[in-house]
């Protein structure tokens, strides 16, 4: 309130004309009321305490179409996304509308897909979202992986810099968007080059999120025929998106900051995060001493600092599962169906889980990990730790070889545990192999479990001296002539979005840059190619049936882990009800329905005063001024 000469006149006039009594009870409470302020240390602000996430370092990135590392996708998440999003309130995480109104329209052929936008959104700078705004950020994405017609020639211009995520836009050989039409203001319609349902999951990917575009003087987005309109983002542009949070601030190596948007097009819920900073912390040390100060809100500790952070009951440590996955990898050219299938049947996963690696991880015995969409599990003859299992296989197996070893061995249902391990060190076990390494403390401890869990079904494994990581990538990884001397190995894999078929097809399709299994049948692979195209609960059956062929028929792998980790906060800030989007399997941080609920900072003292000191002095204060003006009248 600014005091004018004006305003004071007017003040002092109305205090004349009140009675004195009056005075004297208006002074009081200005004084009581002083105090209260000066006690209370003004909580109001306390809505302006920042949520505080703890990260080792800082966006490399801020381009959705070039952001690959976590620390990036994290922040940029944040501030843009996508028509569709994933679900992270489902077990499966399936694509949901977001910037759409709801999910698109597929053509008949699958290969045009129509969206109806949201009306009303708007950009942090209030710049209206609209089916220009969606055109322009997939040409801009043609452009930067496999070509776009900016100057309308007829032939198709690409930045040769590409970008992170450029492989996910090709579907085999063939590129998947052709174009992007706008319809109407808010409809827009992308044409295909194949079928290709999985369009909708990359939708809901990073690289799909809308930025808003460079603009023209009107407001439209323009376009530059040299192609200027379609430079990266770098880290020190502006970011702007119609996300739920708004960048404000990146201090390089310092921090990034974020507020909330207002005028976000989805509802905010009650204690909703508000402001929030990245705090970028290099050293461990420091940042598990900050988690256990209570200076970082979301941030896990090292191991010699667990026990305190055990002992703190605001502190709380919640497991989840990932989606990267571990295997053994087991080579068709060198072993036959029934010596993987037995073998599937006789790793012990819960020495392996439980004693070996301390009870981190989870058990997974198909390539599409749990808590992705389609995980298909609890099926007749899926490969669990049962040696009786095992046994049978080989028992019952038509292989002529097999049945020879097992007859020199004398082994039938009725040996006994020794007598199946003492096969494996004759001069004739049921089955010999090699086991491939790379200088890996994981890989090693894999290997002596193998070897001595193939011994319960007669077989002798040689661990091979491991060979440096280069080595095996140029040697066996991707020299078709290393694959055939592969027999077992170690590998794993993680995905790039949120669709089992890229858990399956760049590993084990054929001619896949990553087959190095001597998979390539004919059948399974016609499979592969069709859930591009097949919708719905078709599709859904058909992933459950790939899964069942992969492990009772091909085989090319025997999983042994699906990653898991675990999420770290302070729950006197953080409801630990509203934590649930934060346990999904791609570890995405969405905050959006999360509740930050601080507490509320205790009364400030003033040196040798409590509150009711302070009430005490105010009353006496009025008590004393009203007795005097009393005795001077």
């Amino acid at each position: 309130i600014i005091f004018t000469d004006d305003i004071v006149k007017i003040l002092l006039r109305s205090i004349n004309k009140m009675k004195k009594i009056h005075v004297y009870l208006l002074i009081g409470v200005m004084v009581f009321a002083s105090g209260i302020l000066a006690v209370s240390g003004f909580t109001a602000g306390q809505t302006e305490t920042p949520f505080i996430v703890a990260t080792a370092n800082g966006p490399g990135k801020l381009d959705p179409l070039d952001a690959y590392d976590s620390e990036s996708i994290e922040t940029i998440m944040q501030v843009v996304e996508g028509l569709y999003s994933y679900n992270y309130s489902s077990a499966e995480m399936e694509s949901i509308p977001n910037l759409a109104a709801s999910m698109g329209t597929w053509s008949p052929d699958a290969k045009n897909l129509t969206i109806t936008l949201k009306q009303g959104v708007t950009f942090h700078d209030g710049t209206p979202f609209n089916a220009d705004m969606v055109k322009w950020n997939f040409d801009r994405l043609q452009y930067f992986t496999y070509g776009f017609d900016i100057d309308g020639d007829g032939e198709l211009e690409a930045n040769p810099i590409g970008t992170a995520s450029q492989t996910l836009f090709k579907q085999g050989d063939d590129v998947i968007l052709n174009r992007t039409e706008v319809i109407s203001d808010y409809q827009i319609k992308f044409v295909l080059n194949v079928p290709s349902v999985i369009w909708e999951k990359l939708l809901a990917f990073i690289a799909c999120a809308i930025v808003r575009p460079d603009l023209d003087g009107a407001g439209d987005p323009w376009m530059d025929p040299y192609g200027q309109f379609f430079n990266r983002i770098l880290v020190d542009d502006e970011l702007i998106g119609t996300g739920p949070f708004m960048l404000t601030e990146y201090d390089l190596d310092n921090q990034v900051e974020f507020d909330y948007n207002p005028d976000y097009h989805q509802e905010w819920g009650d204690d909703h995060i508000e402001k929030m900073i990245y705090l970028i912390i290099p050293d461990d040390v420091t940042s598990s001493l900050a988690v256990l100060n209570h200076e970082v809100h979301w941030g896990g500790v090292l191991a010699e600092y667990q026990a305190q952070f055990d002992a703190d009951p605001d502190l709380v440590q919640v497991r989840r599962k990932a989606s990267v996955v571990y295997y053994q990898q087991m080579n068709l050219y060198n072993m036959e169906r029934d010596h993987r299938y037995a073998a599937s049947f006789a790793w012990n996963h819960t020495y392996w889980l439980n004693e070996t690696l301390g009870g981190r991880h989870y058990e997974l015995h198909v390539p599409v990990p749990d808590g992705m969409e389609y995980h298909h599990s609890g099926f007749a003859g899926e490969p669990e730790y049962d040696l009786d299992a095992a046994r049978d296989i080989l028992l019952n197996s038509a292989d002529a070889g097999i049945q020879a070893n097992l007859t020199a061995n004398g082994l039938t249902a009725a040996s006994t545990d020794a007598e199946w391990r003492a096969a494996a060190d004759t001069v004739t076990p049921v089955a010999w192999f090699n086991y491939t390494r790379y200088n890996s403390g994981t890989v090693q401890l894999a290997a002596l479990q193998l070897q001595d869990n193939l011994k319960d079904i007669g077989f002798r494994l040689e661990i091979l001296e491991p060979i440096d990581w280069s080595v095996w990538v140029h040697d066996y990884l991707e020299n078709p002539d290393g694959h055939r001397r592969l027999a077992f190995s170690f590998g794993g894999w993680g995905p790039d979005y949120n669709d089992p078929i890229n858990m399956i097809e760049p590993l084990y399709g054929t001619n896949a840059s990553s087959n190095c299994f001597g998979l390539n049948n004919a059948t399974w692979n016609d499979k592969l190619v069709a859930t591009y195209s097949t919708p719905g609960l078709a599709r859904k059956a058909l992933f459950e049936e790939i899964q069942e062929d992969f492990v009772k028929i091909h085989i090319p792998s025997l999983y042994i882990l699906q990653l898991g980790g675990s999420i770290s906060f302070n729950s006197a800030y953080l409801d630990e009800d509203s934590i649930g989007d934060l346990l999904n399997v791609f570890s995405d941080l969405y905050w959006f329905n999360v509740k930050f609920t601080p507490p509320i900072d205790p009364p400030k003292e003033i040196p040798g005063f409590e509150v009711f000191t302070l009430i005490g002095v105010a009353l006496g204060v009025t008590v004393f001024l009203m007795l005097y003006m009393r005795k001077r009248k």
